[in-house]
């Protein structure tokens, strides 16, 4: 390489306290960008872009002076060692750094290069002696540390961070400590050796060391290295955690320190001012934007007499309250959103779901963190920084608002699934055209004796009467109701059972349905109460299947028609699917089992709120057999039993439902570890077919 790393970034220090630890202001130097006054903070980028704003929107409306990128966002699961990932060939002279050209970042803006995104995604898989696990786009992988050198040598940042063996997402085991201190150590000379390498000419990138966020004595042997080996090697430290700052030896204390830890709010970032922590990455700021809240806080608070109780950190741009309000989102903020636009604008965009919502909430939030940094580094010159943060303590709030609204679109390498069933992160924006009228229409009308199986898998379309008076045409599916207990519904024919309407009564009854005849007819109810109806309803009737959304209304407007001494009432607050699309199915096992593929994960908390273990007998159903994505936790499937047969063994067992699968077909079940073993001899198998059937009678 032209020169040493550490003479290629020049850091000075107005204040360094050489005894203790302190807030400290500094100037951050790399030829050919914009100098950068510390603290302060490096924008994160998602595969090269600041989210929700262009690069002439990011150069014109905002003072971001340094962007940080990851390796992650341009390789793919299958180019590690195959393909060659585009930013690789993009074509540059030889004074260009094609990752800078790929992601079409200015030239006075300052470009650092890390391994994994920030905040980084917990990886299933660990590191090995010459690799670390991380998540593209298309799935996980391992980053061999050679890769990551030639990335560096092609892609040629200012600043590349080493990598380092660090975990996230649950902390390192003894063993695990022991072993991260010479992995890092063993990487970062690679990555020396291999930046050496260079050809003159080219530009050149500082390399700034990990410390790793484990204890300093797990650390010494990589730590005396770094200070005795490496030193003129180094131009800044990589920190994951406030409290690696004691494993610092003394003669790197001067170096530039990038904080890469848990500062998810302005109270973290001033906590780790006040280590002498220089320069950080704010992923709360994305956070907020997407969450609808434009940011409300100022360095050194200011104090208001007024004010009752702690601030909130920012504003809920998604509420109604704002739709008639025609004032900037702050009154004192010079930020492009403020200066051009106001609250009802920015509340209108969000509930319209338009992009440029988002992208005037980035770029406030963005000028309201570098008014915080501008404010910090005044006061830390001034002597006042401890007593205004702990002012600021007093003042705001310790989180950001609750999100309210639906954010943007998220993709699958901004977040991880807890586990198998979990919620969705975005909502179904498209449903297939016609595709409910497609089914029906291919669907015959089922005969007066057709059989409970075959009518609760039949689809079909037929106008029922309403009290002789009015009438709907039932537009999607409707199975075979019957009742499950005698016992209680004594006074009810034995070919009719309770369909409720979204617990609603009519009269202080419920409206019945005879599946046979396929008419409504009315009955008062007055023996019990209402609560007693409904925790019958509940306990006794299984909601087998409710299909999937149709082209049909959301609701249903009005409709009312009397028949003797019966009224019923339909108004627009009920569900239409709950009302058109209800789905029953009660009594005992069904008579014909199903057939599917059993597999297996590792059980946890359940989308039904239940805590399993692998030992449990529990299982995950398929999304169309947990109510076809309404909330699993109201769904009567949830706690439910079933037997469930390997038909090539012979082996049964009953099991638990307790989660959601989302990756399923309609019949398969995903399995607890012990079960699994249990049907299919050892998890070896990995997928078996099985038969099983439900028990809904339950206590």
């Amino acid at each position: 390489m032209a020169g040493h790393s550490s003479e290629l970034v020049s850091f000075q220090l107005s204040r360094l306290q050489s005894d203790e630890d302190g807030p400290r202001i500094g100037r951050l130097i790399f030829q050919g960008r914009d100098p950068i006054d510390t603290p302060h903070y490096v924008a994160i980028s998602s595969r090269g872009a600041v989210p929700h704003l262009s690069q002439d929107m990011m150069r014109e409306n905002t003072s971001i002076r340094a962007l940080y990128t990851a390796v992650e966002d341009f390789i793919e699961k299958a180019s590690l060692h195959s393909q060659v990932p585009p930013v690789f060939n993009c074509p540059t002279s030889a004074d260009e750094s094609p990752l800078r050209k790929f992601i079409a970042l200015q030239k006075d803006a300052l470009l650092i290069l890390g391994t994994r995104r920030i905040p980084p995604l917990p990886c299933p898989a660990s590191s090995t002696a010459s690799s670390i696990s991380i998540i593209t786009s298309l799935g996980v992988g391992m980053l061999e540390c050679t890769d990551y050198a030639e990335a560096v040598q092609k892609l040629r940042p200012d600043i590349v961070l080493g990598m380092g063996d660090v975990l996230f997402g649950h902390k390192p085991s003894v063993k695990r400590k022991d072993v991260m201190g010479d992995r890092t150590l063993a990487w970062l000379k690679e990555l020396i050796s291999a930046m050496e390498d260079e050809d003159d000419g080219t530009p050149r990138t500082a390399l700034f060391a990990p410390i790793l966020p484990i204890e300093a004595e797990q650390q010494s042997y990589y730590v005396g290295a770094l200070q005795d080996e490496l030193r003129d090697s180094v131009s800044g430290l990589v920190l994951y955690d406030s409290a690696s700052v004691g494993a610092i030896p003394e003669n790197m204390r001067g170096l530039p320190r990038l904080y890469l830890g848990d500062a998810t709010s302005p109270h973290r970032l001033l906590d780790a001012m006040a280590l002498d922590m220089d320069v950080f990455t704010v992923s709360f700021i994305t956070e907020a934007t997407d969450a609808g809240i434009a940011l409300d806080f100022s360095f050194p608070a200011l104090s208001d007499a007024n004010t009752v109780g702690q601030l909130p950190l920012g504003i809920d741009m998604w509420s109604s309250a704002f739709a008639h309000n025609v004032s900037p989102l702050l009154g004192n903020c010079q930020c492009y959103t403020c200066t051009n636009h106001h609250r009802a604008f920015v509340q209108h965009l969000l509930n319209a779901k338009e992009m440029l919502g988002w992208v005037l909430l980035q770029l406030h939030n963005h000028h309201i963190v570098d008014e915080f940094f501008a404010g910090a580094r005044d006061s830390i010159h001034g002597g006042s920084f401890e007593g205004e943060r702990l002012m600021f303590e007093k003042t705001y709030t310790a989180e950001l608002p609750a999100k309210t609204g639906q954010g943007p679109r998220l993709r699958g390498y901004q977040f991880r699934s807890e586990g198998k069933g979990g919620p969705r992160k975005n909502p179904i924006a498209f449903r297939p055209l016609d595709d409910g009228k497609e089914k029906l229409a291919e669907a015959a009308l089922p005969s007066s004796d057709v059989d409970a199986e075959n009518l609760g898998l039949q689809e079909f379309a037929e106008k029922l009467e309403l009290c002789n008076t009015c009438s709907f045409t039932v537009t999607t599916q409707i199975f075979l109701a019957v009742c499950s207990n005698r016992k209680i519904f004594q006074s009810i024919p034995a070919n009719v059972c309770i369909v409720p309407l979204n617990g609603h009564l009519v009269n202080g009854g419920y409206i019945f349905f005879v599946p046979f005849v396929g008419s409504f007819v009315g009955s008062n109810m007055t023996s019990t109460t209402p609560t007693k109806w409904l925790k019958a309803i509940q306990s006794l009737i299984y909601i087998q299947q409710i299909f999937a959304p149709l082209n049909i209304p959301s609701s249903l407007s009005f409709i009312s028609c009397s028949h003797k001494n019966l009224t019923l009432k339909l108004l627009d607050t009920l569900n239409m699917k709950i009302i058109l699309s209800l789905s029953v199915l009660a009594g005992l096992r069904l008579a014909s089992a199903r057939i599917g593929d059993l597999t297996y994960f590792s059980a946890g908390l359940g989308s039904c709120g239940i805590t399993s273990t692998g030992n449990d007998a529990v299982v995950a159903l398929s999304l169309p057999m947990m109510a076809n994505g309404d909330n699993p936790n109201t769904n009567f499937m949830c706690g439910s039993q079933i037997s469930i047969r390997n038909p090539t063994t012979g082996q049964t067992a009953e099991a638990t439902v307790v989660d959601t699968c989302q990756a399923c077909a309609l019949n398969d079940i995903d399995a607890s570890e012990s079960l699994f073993s249990t049907l299919a001899g050892g998890l070896g198998a990995g997928r078996v077919p099985v038969e099983w059937g439900e028990n809904i009678l339950r206590d």
